[in-house]
């Protein structure tokens, strides 16, 4: 512990843009000998070998620990660290994470806050816990800028950002910040709450959405007669998720503080003295404009027409877009294709996951899918029909020849989810028909996540109600196509569930005449 704390203090004392770097500030996010409960180690030395060696050769007395936290990023990017999802364990060794670049976003983030730690940058790791747009959450790296005292996301371009937004796309809903000392503001909310699982119910974090989105406080209506600590909730399939204590809070009113405009909330409240939670009062948007939205419905009725049962995602636009903007298909009944039938041209980005080319009726063998550009083909699915109207598929096999590492059966498997990425230079795919016969439309389905409405899945409509009855069924319905239509009450919370497969399913609003999402508010 000695040599670590001489280690640390050298670093300090050595980088010119810790020259007015404060005691605070250097205890915690420069001197920490550990992230979390990983086992301890000598770790120092062996990083500082490495990226002090880089640093001092590339930015010899930098002032600018931005521009030194740059060049670190940058030989993190190279070494390539491999994400897996399924590996969860406590936090690893530093010396272990040094050798083995692979694990879930928090071993990467620990890799990289041994690295800058290790040459005198400070840094820490901030988190969501649960998005609420996805129920998912999310952690990444910080460096405290030594010119304007923000904490800038480590990136190849935080010079840029210093002072801009430091917010990405991602919603966040609350931020918190892991700490190495004890964190007594939200010691009273932890106690009262203490049967509740939520890892905010931590006295290691700290709340740093103010950062973010800035400050902003919210008054809404609850009812809470025995006057319990209420909580700030996000939907989770099965369960409101505990995001934040309210500062304030009566038998009729909770106020919350620095909350991600632009999201839907709930107050929450425990349920009895089970551990349970149970919302006690109506679900809200908070709007961008600082408004607020109550989601309570209404006697008047509204048709929905939906097609999703989760937002489409950013990633969403390039399985939509690249390597798919122009394609078209060709109908033959020579493998030459001299005498063919070409389809339309597909559009820059796909608008749904069932993307349907019609033919007049052609007499093929062959259907021939040509994509122009640069970027990879990824194929989820090619469907082959003998009418207009998608119900009669034709057997087909793939006829172009390819390694079998590239899987090109994915192509035609019948699994919506598995994909066919074709090698990048390769612009054609020919498929063969079990036997000559006539095509009306042929189907192209990208890469995707399987969230759009999809035909013979059984699904049932919810939306919440009130406090007292919850979310309420408004009809059940086999999807006969591509979309859903239902009557529901006007103003209120919906929830699209797949009874049929899958378990990624976000609630959403009707506005403007459309299915509206949190990550599209």
């Amino acid at each position: 512990m000695i040599k670590n704390i001489d280690d640390a203090w050298k670093q300090r004392n050595i980088r010119e843009w810790n020259v007015e770097l404060k005691d605070d500030d250097f205890n915690n996010f420069i001197l920490p000998h550990r992230i979390g409960d990983e086992k301890l180690s000598d770790w120092r030395h062996l990083y500082l070998s490495h990226y002090g060696i880089l640093l001092d050769s590339l930015y010899p007395k930098g002032n600018d620990v931005l521009k030194a936290a740059e060049i670190i990023y940058e030989e993190l990017e190279k070494e390539n660290f491999k994400y897996n999802i399924c590996a969860i364990w406590p936090h690893r060794k530093a010396t272990d994470l040094f050798l083995s670049h692979s694990g879930p976003c928090r071993d990467q983030c620990d890799h990289a806050v041994y690295a800058l730690r290790s040459v005198g940058i400070p840094c820490a790791v901030d988190t969501y816990f649960s998005s609420p747009e996805t129920a998912t959450s999310h952690q990444w790296v910080v460096v405290r800028d030594n010119i304007t005292g923000r904490f800038i996301p480590l990136s190849k371009n935080m010079v840029e950002r210093r002072d801009s937004s430091i917010n990405d796309w991602r919603k966040k809903g609350k931020v918190y910040r892991y700490m190495p000392s004890l964190q007594n503001e939200r010691k009273e909310s932890i106690v009262e709450t203490t049967r509740i699982k939520t890892p905010i119910r931590n006295y290691f974090i700290k709340d740093v959405t103010e950062e973010y989105f800035g400050q902003n406080s919210i008054m809404v209506s609850i009812d809470n007669p025995s006057e319990k600590r209420v909580m700030l909730g996000v939907f989770s399939p099965g369960e409101w998720r505990i995001i934040d204590y309210a500062s304030e809070y009566s038998e009729t009113e909770a106020v919350f503080k620095n909350i991600e405009p632009g999201s839907i909330y709930a107050p929450v409240l425990e349920k009895g003295e089970s551990g349970q939670t149970k919302l006690c009062g109506f679900p809200f948007i908070f709007e961008r404009d600082g408004s607020i939205t109550m989601l309570k419905p209404s006697p008047k009725t509204v048709k929905l027409t939906i097609n999703r049962k989760m937002p489409f995602m950013p990633w969403l636009y390039d399985w939509f877009s690249k390597g798919v903007s122009g394609g078209y298909f060709e109908l033959s009944n020579s493998l030459n294709f001299e005498k063919s039938v070409r389809g339309a041209s597909f559009p820059d980005t796909l608008d749904t996951n069932f993307h349907l080319s019609l033919f007049p009726p052609t007499y093929s063998k062959y259907v021939r899918l040509t994509v122009p550009g640069e970027d990879q083909i990824v194929i989820g699915q090619i469907e082959i029909y003998s009418d207009s109207t998608a119900k009669k598929k034709i057997n087909c096999s793939i006829f172009s020849k390819f390694d079998g590492y590239f899987h090109p059966e994915n192509a035609i498997d019948g699994d919506i989810l598995s994909f066919f990425a074709m090698p990048k230079e390769r612009r054609k795919l020919i498929l063969e028909l079990d036997s000559p016969q006539n095509v009306e439309a042929v189907a192209f389905i990208p890469r995707n996540n399987d969230n759009f409405v999809w035909p013979g899945d059984h699904y049932q409509l919810l939306y919440f109600d009130s406090v007292e009855k919850g979310w309420k069924e408004v009809d059940r319905a086999i999807a006969e196509n591509h979309s859903l239509t239902f009557d529901a009450p006007e103003n209120a919370l919906y929830w699209l569930r797949d009874l049929t497969k899958g378990h990624e399913e976000q609630p959403f609003i009707w506005r403007n005449g459309k299915q509206v999402f949190v990550h599209d508010l």
